[in-house]
């Protein structure tokens, strides 16, 4: 028998130990981006409630901010994609920060406007 034989079975446990805790990827940057995706429809819904009270300074305020978290929604989704962190999330995030961004549904609308 060999004198180093006991060493080797103790690193092959912790080899097989390291092996068996696989690190499960957190899913906080997708969900992160999808509460910046929603923060987005709120921003823009009230954007629009100040708008139809002729208060247009502040729904000016509250329309570039819902512009920049749509792009914060939108580069946080695809880098929740790309690095497997809430893929699901990632991709709804995308959406919902592509669908509600002011500048888009302006272009929609008009669009649409044309059409009728």
């Amino acid at each position: 028998m060999n004198e180093h034989q006991g060493i080797e079975v103790f690193a092959r446990r912790r080899a097989r130990r390291a092996a068996a805790t696989v690190h499960r990827p957190t899913r906080i940057l997708g969900l992160v981006s999808v509460v910046a995706a929603l923060l987005t429809i709120v921003l823009f819904w009230m954007g629009m409630s100040f708008a139809l009270e002729g208060q247009n300074l502040v729904s000016t305020s509250l329309a570039y901010a819902s512009i920049g978290t749509s792009v914060v929604a939108i580069v946080g989704g695809a880098s929740a994609i790309v690095l497997h962190r809430g893929r699901a999330m990632g991709a709804v995030a995308i959406v919902v920060g592509v669908l509600a961004n002011p500048l888009v549904l302006t272009r929609l609308l008009n669009l649409a406007s044309g059409l009728g």
